[in-house]
């Protein structure tokens, strides 16, 4: 493998973010072909171990405008080499996704899907500040969709809201490198390694020599000074004292007892997380309105109150085309809706294949939301089987179901004209 000294120096020697037992499978991994395979390690583990290469888009995104960006596998800080254990994943990749969904007009929350033993120090601070800062934007929640640990939980706790799957777990907040020692190894089959060099701590840490005191107090200082900012951060992230981050000694937490840590909000799962995620995109859309909010269908952010059993004129509709708003109000709740809420109503019907149900939510006041979380329930009781693509598993990113009328493939001119009163029957 022409890449795998590289692989080592990053290993050894190098303060790492990562879940010890997990250093132990990478080590198994490559450690075979570096003669130091640990005898638990045979060639079955290793194949187990092995996750075949998937094609993946940057990120998925919901019908109801939720992107999806994956922290999955161990982290690195740019390269995207495979260490035969799991596939790797760069913080310059999630870095560049979430500034994508951040610019993208399609996308109005965002959730961070978290499977990570964590890994490399190297870029995962700068990566955890920069989402932090990116929350007010966009409505930002991390679920720990299985592990999120050391740096995993490092950028998980950057989001406003973090959740915990029942069996799932977070935390490690800590730091450890790792020194290997082969100088006896060299010994018995007959090597000497001699170093010309200049500079005294050149090459301290080397693995042809045993750890000089020097090298083991320059290392440990390294691991505590990382130790630090790790901890700061997450008590930043979090609102935590930084006394109450360490007294956690670098555990793990599962479910209730992350909660209870606080080092998560809620126990819930991968689609919780997304319904979370579009609940706070409406609310904030609500609580925008007036004050420059973005709207990227370009519409008007205002509304005009429609009765529940009155229908608006054809010109209405017509002005609607030219971003005139439009609301509709229930006689049980003064719900209004504009004219992005209905066409993203619409939407959601039609890339769920059901745009005839869009009138009915939409005179039942019910907001982009509370669509998507009743369209993911039908699917679910109707139990169909998606495969997993890059919608990474959450229901409701398949293809539109697409109509007869090839001028109307989608079927949203046929939902606007019944919610409009353009046709009969609406």
């Amino acid at each position: 493998m022409p890449h795998l000294a590289h692989v080592a120096a990053r290993i050894f020697g190098a303060p790492l973010l990562v879940h010890e037992t997990k250093l132990q499978a990478i080590i198994g991994g490559i450690g075979d072909r570096m003669g130091i395979k640990p005898m638990a390690f045979d060639d079955a583990d290793r194949d187990a171990q092995t996750i075949p290469n998937q094609v993946r888009r940057p990120y998925a995104v919901t019908p109801d405008g939720v992107a999806i960006v994956p922290v999955v596998g161990v982290l690195v800080n740019r390269s995207q080499l495979d260490a035969s254990s799991s596939p790797l994943r760069s913080y310059s990749a999630i870095s560049r996704d979430m500034s994508l969904a951040m610019s993208d007009s399609a996308v109005r929350a965002v959730v961070l899907d978290v499977d990570s033993p964590g890994g490399e120090c190297a870029g995962c601070f700068e990566l955890a500040e920069a989402i932090r800062g990116m929350r007010g934007r966009k409505p930002i929640v991390a679920v720990a969709n299985g592990y999120a640990y050391s740096a995993a939980y490092a950028i998980a706790s950057a989001a406003e809201t973090v959740f915990v799957s029942r069996a799932g777990g977070v935390g490690s907040v800590g730091v450890v490198a790792l020194h290997l020692d082969q100088s006896r190894r060299d010994e018995q089959q007959g090597l000497t390694y001699e170093y010309v060099f200049a500079g005294a701590k050149k090459v301290d840490g080397n693995s042809h020599q045993p750890l000089s005191d020097g090298a083991r107090a320059d290392l440990s200082a390294e691991v505590s000074r990382c130790y630090g900012i790790f901890a700061a951060l997450v008590a930043a992230n979090r609102g935590m004292p930084d006394a109450k981050v360490r007294a956690t000694e670098a555990g793990c937490f599962y479910g209730e007892t992350a909660v209870e840590a606080g080092l998560a909000d809620r126990v819930g799962t991968l689609v919780d997380a997304v319904a979370e995620a579009a609940r706070r995109a409406d609310a904030g859309t609500s609580a925008g309105r007036g004050r420059g909010a973005s709207n990227p269908r370009g519409m008007s952010s205002e509304g005009i109150t429609m009765d529940e059993n009155q229908q608006a004129a054809p010109d209405a509709a017509a002005e609607q085309t030219q971003g005139a708003p439009l609301a509709a109000t229930t006689s049980s709740a003064n719900l209004t809706l504009n004219v992005e809420d209905v066409a993203g109503i619409v939407e959601l019907c039609a890339l769920a294949g059901r745009p005839q149900d869009a009138a009915g939510f939409i005179r039942a006041g019910k907001t982009r939301g509370e669509v998507s979380e009743a369209l993911l329930r039908g699917r679910a009781s109707a139990q169909e089987q998606e495969p997993l693509t890059a919608s990474h598993g959450v229901p409701g990113t398949a293809k539109a179901t697409r109509g007869t009328n090839p001028a109307d493939p989608h079927g949203w001119s046929a939902s606007i004209n019944r919610v409009c009163g353009t046709q009969k029957g609406a």
